[in-house]
């Protein structure tokens, strides 16, 4: 879908996002104002920055978590799956014996 929207395919085929407050983007232009928007507010935001340190200098400490940290990093879609920690430890046992059938 990013590329679809990097070269605004998606919206000249009539598409258009709605967002949770109802809000609709028409467009690559319109989309990428709004993320830039979003993340100044982060970026800019004293408190979050401070639990971002904090967060970070705590992963950093242990190797574990550096990984942890790596992993997440590389693909950030993980962040997502972490919301229902439950399914995802079950997404990774599942993978873990996947992985162990092929071998065998």
């Amino acid at each position: 879908m990013i590329k679809s929207i990097n070269d605004d395919a998606f919206f000249a085929a009539q598409h258009k996002l709605v967002l949770n407050d109802g809000k609709e983007i028409k467009g690559t232009k319109e989309l990428m104002e709004l993320v830039e928007h979003e993340i100044s507010q982060i970026l800019n935001d004293i408190s979050l920055r401070e639990t971002f340190d904090k967060i970070d200098k705590a992963i950093g400490s242990n190797i574990e978590l550096r990984t942890f940290k790596q992993a997440i990093e590389k693909d950030n879609t993980l962040i997502l799956k972490l919301q229902d920690y439950e399914a995802f430890k079950q997404e990774v046992w599942f993978g873990y014996f996947v992985q162990i059938n092929n071998e065998c």
